[in-house]
């Protein structure tokens, strides 16, 4: 559950990168890219310590 979670959080702030930067205040462009890199990082922390390990076995991801 923890690894769809994240991989939710993840997929959300990639589409928040989306915010158009004409109609936005520079804070919440900036905000929008503070928060994609943040869900990166804490996906790619969650893949090393294997808690995404499930989540590949469904999706047949794995590298061989």
């Amino acid at each position: 559950m923890k690894a769809y979670l994240i991989l939710i959080n993840w997929t959300l702030s990639f589409i928040g990168l989306t915010l158009g930067t004409d109609n936005n205040p520079t804070w919440a462009v900036a905000a929008g890219v503070a928060w994609f890199i943040a869900s990166s990082i804490l996906l790619i922390r969650a893949d090393r310590k294997g808690t995404m390990d499930k989540l590949n076995k469904h999706f047949n991801t794995e590298e061989k």
